[in-house]
């Protein structure tokens, strides 16, 4: 499985480069092959995403905070759906990390133990977008956040430009995590 794994080393403080140095070497033993890059700056896990939907990768790695995954699938979308669709996993490394304590996992070690033993957890991939900026892609395994986040958002907008082209706050919203549909734009639930 050719997989990659897209390191924030400045997350949760400086905790991503000790939870690289402290994991790497059982990283590189369970995953013959295992390419790894290091993001450099905000934003740069965009760019590695972008890079990685070219790539043809099995599965895309994030040791880091909730930033970090979240950066790497709105590169992975950046130019359309990927070719290539890959499993998403991440090794929690962040200040808050709430994302995987939704699941349950709270250590970088319980992260790995699932991705070694092959767990996955289905979770909904939503799109949406305001007037000022480019799209965006957020993760979840609650959709009232990711209402709440998208409401924000809209709201914002709302009140710093006056109405948008779109009144729905949630024009494309069609997923459930109920029901595990995904949203039908792209079609893709990345597994955990």
């Amino acid at each position: 499985m050719k997989t990659l794994l897209i390191v924030n080393p400045a997350a949760g403080h400086g905790l991503g480069r000790k939870t690289f140095a402290r994991l790497e070497t059982r990283l590189r033993t369970e995953i013959p092959g295992l390419e790894v890059r290091f993001s450099e700056h905000a934003g740069h896990s965009v760019d590695l995403g972008r890079e990685a939907a070219r790539g043809a990768y099995d599965r895309i790695l994030c040791l880091g905070g909730d930033g970090t995954p979240y950066e790497v699938i709105n590169g992975l979308y950046a130019d359309g759906r990927p070719a290539r669709l890959p499993e998403i996993g991440q090794i929690p490394a962040g200040t808050g990390n709430s994302f995987l304590r939704d699941f349950g996992i709270e250590t970088p070690e319980q992260a790995l133990e699932a991705i070694f033993a092959g767990r996955r957890r289905k979770a909904d991939l939503v799109e949406f977008d305001s007037q000022e900026s480019q799209p965006i892609a957020n993760l979840g395994a609650d959709e009232g956040r990711i209402l709440s986040d998208a409401a924000s958002e809209h709201q914002r907008v709302q009140h710093a430009q006056g109405p948008s082209k779109r009144t729905d706050p949630f024009p494309g919203l069609i997923a459930d995590s109920r029901t595990a549909r995904p949203l039908q734009r792209h079609g893709h639930r990345p597994s955990l």
